[in-house]
């Protein structure tokens, strides 16, 4: 029994699941490297990644260079997978909408992650070209439109 006057808890509302619109696309884009890699950057060499870039910036990912700049509209998705278990992990996602790039983290069933990405944005700001830090090196990207990749 609550006592009169007492504060009442309301029941949190449940939010509304979030998919990442683009998925489907990013999924069907070849990835720009051969094999995955251990990330560096991303929770210290837990998971391995393929990167795959949208077909209006592969070209100029593949010739990423520094002061290089990405087209309006890149994409840029960072497929994780558990280093030790091979199981999908989450995927970073990269987009260029007015210049400026927007993070986010996506489950890998496709759920946006809500969280801060202020990490995420002060560390690629240190990147070599707007905002990215590109392929380890040895690791050449491919180009073109996927037919070859």
């Amino acid at each position: 029994m609550v006592a009169e006057g007492a504060p009442t808890r309301r029941a949190a509302k449940p939010r509304p699941v979030v998919r990442w619109s683009a998925l489907d696309d990013a999924e069907s884009w070849p990835s720009v490297n051969d094999e995955p890699f251990t990330s560096r950057g991303h929770a210290g060499g837990r998971w391995t990644l393929s990167v795959r870039v949208s077909p209006n910036a592969r070209e100029a990912y593949a010739a990423l260079r520094p002061g290089a700049v990405m087209p309006e509209g890149a994409v840029i998705a960072a497929f994780h997978q558990d280093a030790t278990r091979g199981k999908p992990g989450p995927i970073y996602v990269m987009e260029k909408k007015g210049g400026d790039w927007r993070f986010s983290r996506v489950r890998a069933d496709g759920r946006v992650q809500e969280g801060s990405v202020a990490l995420c944005a002060r560390c690629h700001a240190e990147a070599v070209a707007d905002h990215l830090f590109g392929l380890p090196r040895g690791e050449s990207p491919k180009a073109g439109d996927g037919s070859n990749p």
